[in-house]
């Protein structure tokens, strides 16, 4: 009885150590299963994914796949998140960046609040800000970059300014730093230039006319003619009557619960 109780013990206690692992992975919020990132980089940006996450209730994931499996980039950000249970609240708030390397595509999309979040405006400005380093295979700051700007987008949409919409993003400037650096730059080089322009002045005395830069007979005219070189005509346009205006519209390449991908 007692050999049958440690048979049954040891068997769940190996059940439950082989679900574990799978649950946590499935519920990571960094997925590196294209081996881009090395021990200490995953650690430290999972952490940063996990600390944004939290602040916000909103879900950042970062996946990366070896291949899409035959399905879109789109398709395939949409399963895996939703099948690994990601999204803060009924409406599955959160957003999913999913970098497939056998066909070199990417695809962000956000689910719930993250289409109020993260506008066609701020899905492109974080395209430009973070697809060059995938290009580069400069991964971990590709990634770290991606998080970085959901932590400022999530906080700007917070105060209800999405980007976009009310106010443009844009990167901190060190204004002051660089005002100072300036000023000082000129200050030096007006110094120096002054200076060197005052050596060269010391022979140089007031004249009291020019005809001190001039010799005598040293211009005689010999012939004189006169042309004819232009003349000045201004017409005025008659005004016409017309009613009919040409006109461009350029609609939104993102509904509700749609996202913004490529190629690398």
């Amino acid at each position: 009885m007692k050999k049958r109780f440690l048979i049954i013990l040891f068997t769940l206690i190996i059940s439950v150590a082989s679900v574990f692992p799978a649950y946590a992975a499935s519920s990571s919020r960094l997925v590196d299963n294209a081996g881009l990132l090395s021990s200490y980089e995953k650690q430290s940006l999972e952490d940063q994914l996990d600390k944004i996450s939290e602040k916000y209730s909103f879900d950042v994931v970062i996946v990366t796949a070896n291949t899409l499996g035959g399905k879109s980039a789109e398709d395939y950000a949409v399963d895996y998140y939703v099948d690994n249970g990601y999204g803060f609240s009924d409406s599955k708030d959160g957003i999913i960046f999913i970098v497939a390397m056998r066909e070199r595509e990417w695809f962000m999309m956000p689910f719930g609040y993250g289409n109020t979040a993260f506008t066609d405006d701020g899905l492109m400005s974080i395209e430009d800000r973070v697809i060059p380093y995938l290009s580069d295979a400069d991964y971990e700051y590709a990634f770290s970059s991606f998080a970085t700007l959901c932590d400022r987008f999530l906080a700007q949409a917070q105060k209800g300014e999405p980007y976009g919409e009310t106010k443009s993003y844009k990167d901190p400037f060190p204004f002051m730093k660089y005002l100072l650096i300036s000023l000082v730059i000129g200050v030096v080089l007006a110094l120096i230039t002054l200076s060197s322009m005052k050596s060269k002045l010391k022979t140089v005395r007031p004249q009291n006319s020019a005809a001190t830069y001039t010799r005598d007979n040293s211009m005689e005219i010999t012939n004189s003619r006169d042309f004819f070189l232009y003349r000045n005509v201004r017409r005025t346009a008659i005004p016409q009557n017309n009613s009919s205006r040409g006109g461009s519209s350029r609609g939104s390449s993102r509904g509700s619960g749609g996202g913004r991908g490529g190629r690398f």
